[in-house]
């Protein structure tokens, strides 16, 4: 679906709510009878203005439920006002009431359907409420066949296409946009957006050119634009400094030209660059979120190490620059230049803790869980009561076997922590290693009373019934539920399959651990689940293959399988 870019001065009348409460700009239809001005002027009762005047003060004062009642007496009594009508729709708006204020603009439109007003307004409602999108472009088109003046429309109805990714359809409403308003920036914008989204890169680049024509200070059309041309270093670097004309401090221009400045081997202009973004960055933290949004968000792992590594020659003691590098590096798998920026951040930042688990994290995968403990040890010291220190602490004493130290570690962080979860089920794990079953599904019971959508619980617990043969009913709705959480989730469509297989379904078996296994091909235990299956449901042939294959990776109890295997050869006819 085409992204939509959305500025300021477009948004302003266009995209908000406030279409529904009288934008001037819209309001211009010449069909204006004097009922749509106020309570009709010929009624006999004039108590209808003493309860109109009413309505207005409560709804000036916020009171829309009072401002309601009185609105609706004043309609009892003047029930031709069109007018009176409308301001009662808008009530119900307000009240978020809005099937009611739906209701009663269909019965005004019903009454008076040139009522343009009135049909914008439902229009807006409905599209407010993601109602069929047939239906509220049926009701903008009727707006522009009455009055084609009506420029916002055109820009609603052309959105509407945009977002189903119509593009002739919003190409064509675009261009009558421009036909009938030729100052109108904000359709030739749209009108590049779908021939870029074609990959009509002259039309689109033309189309961008007029609307900066008529709105110079227009950057979004420049940022379009470079899209258009990400090899032309010249043209796009060009449109970047054009961008700083007009805003010197936007961070995502400067971040690209510092870029393409290195790119050029012009490192004194790129520099200069990355130095001004240091400078801005000690007045302002946000630049460098931008930063990291705009690289780390989209994979630009090895751009990032060059912007904030240039930060950092201005910069060197900044630990939040020294904090994004080591993730840059991390994602890259440079684990000793990670640890070596992330060994650089004070212990009084922000970021400290989750450096030290990152770091952690890191010599645990390359095979030194020892030396992740000292450094969670050693933070712990500074940061006792730190309950993600002690639960990741808890689960590296787990798993290199050292069950006592892991239990109390996490009984202690349950006793900064009484009611987290992540504690919790590192314990029930825990005490499952142990063998300690009561424990472990106690555990997993209050993770799943301290978060009922934790997955993670709702499966174990699932799994280990099944596993045991009890509470298969139980078993699977807990399953069940954790795959409404993580629905691809092959771990748990295999604990799925696994009470079906308990249950004596099989050929249901069959399905989720056959699902379970295409989502993970190389898991020992769940190829282990499929063959039982298989077996059972008088598939030898099938089974023998999965079983060799568990065995191919690794099994844990090979001796098991190589017992299943050696049953169904027996059991298996050679072909003649």
């Amino acid at each position: 679906m085409m992204r939509h870019v959305s500025f300021p001065k477009l948004i302003a009348c266009v995209l908000t709510v406030a279409l529904l409460y009288g934008c001037s700009s819209i309001m211009t239809h010449k069909k204006q009878t004097v009922a749509q001005k106020g309570p009709s002027e010929d009624t006999a009762d004039a108590s209808v203005y003493y309860y109109y005047l009413e309505s207005e003060i409560h709804k000036q004062k916020g009171n829309i439920e009072k401002a309601i009642d009185f609105m609706d007496k004043t309609v009892s009594l003047d029930p031709d006002s069109i007018f009176l009508k409308k301001e009662q729709a808008l009530l119900f708006l307000m009240a978020n009431r809005t099937d009611k204020a739906v209701q009663l603009l269909e019965l005004i439109v019903d009454r008076d359907p040139e009522d343009v007003e009135s049909l914008i307004m439902l229009g807006r409602v409905k599209q407010l409420l993601n109602h069929d999108n047939k239906e509220i472009i049926d009701i903008y088109n009727t707006v522009l066949d009455i009055d084609p003046e009506q420029q916002n429309i055109y820009l609603l109805l052309g959105n509407i296409y945009l977002d189903h990714s119509e593009f002739e359809n919003a190409l064509a409403i675009f261009e009558r946009l421009v036909d009938r308003f030729p100052d109108s920036y904000a359709g030739y914008f749209y009108i590049g957006e779908i021939y870029k989204e074609q990959k009509k890169n002259k039309e689109a680049e033309s189309a961008f050119l007029k609307s900066i024509e008529i709105e110079p200070e227009l950057i979004e059309s420049r940022f379009e634009m470079i899209k258009l041309f990400p090899n032309d270093k010249k043209k796009v670097s060009q449109l970047y400094k054009d961008v700083l004309k007009i805003d010197p401090g936007n961070i995502e221009a400067q971040t690209e030209l510092g870029l393409i400045y290195d790119q050029s081997r012009n490192q004194e202009k790129a520099s200069q660059i990355f130095q001004m973004l240091s400078e801005s960055n000690m007045k302002d933290t946000n630049v460098l979120l931008k930063i990291v949004k705009l690289l780390l968000d989209n994979e630009r792992y090895d751009d990032m190490l060059i912007v904030l590594g240039g930060m950092t020659k201005a910069s060197k003691e900044n630990s939040d620059i020294h904090y994004f590098l080591g993730m840059a590096n991390d994602k890259l798998k440079n684990y000793e230049a990670a640890i070596s920026h992330f060994n650089k951040i004070d212990v009084k930042s922000e970021f400290y803790v989750k450096s030290v688990l990152h770091t952690s994290f890191m010599y645990h995968e390359m095979g030194n869980t020892d030396k992740a403990i000292d450094i969670l040890e050693t933070a712990l010291a500074l940061h006792p009561e730190d309950s993600e220190l002690i639960g990741y602490l808890g689960s590296f004493y787990e798993e290199i076997g050292k069950f006592t130290d892991a239990e109390r570690t996490l009984k202690k962080g349950l006793e900064i922590d009484p009611n987290n979860p992540i504690m919790h089920f590192y314990l029930g794990v825990l005490y499952d290693k142990m063998g300690n079953a009561d424990h472990s599904l106690k555990e997993m019971k209050t993770v799943i009373l301290l978060d009922p959508k934790n997955s993670n619980a709702l499966n174990y617990l699932g799994y280990t019934y099944a596993d045991q043969g009890i509470n298969l009913d139980e078993a699977e709705q807990l399953i069940i539920k954790a795959l409404l959480y993580k629905p691809n989730d092959g771990y748990i469509t295999d604990s799925l399959g696994w009470v079906y297989y308990k249950k004596g379904h099989f050929e249901k078996a069959i399905s989720y651990l056959e699902k379970a296994v295409s989502l993970v091909p190389n898991d020992p235990l769940i190829l282990e689940h499929l063959g039982d299956a298989y077996s059972k449901s008088h598939q030898p042939d099938k089974a023998i293959k999965c079983y060799t294959q568990s065995l191919e990776f690794n099994h844990k109890n090979p001796e098991l399988i190589q017992t299943k295997l050696k049953q169904l050869t027996q059991e298996t006819p050679s072909p003649e």
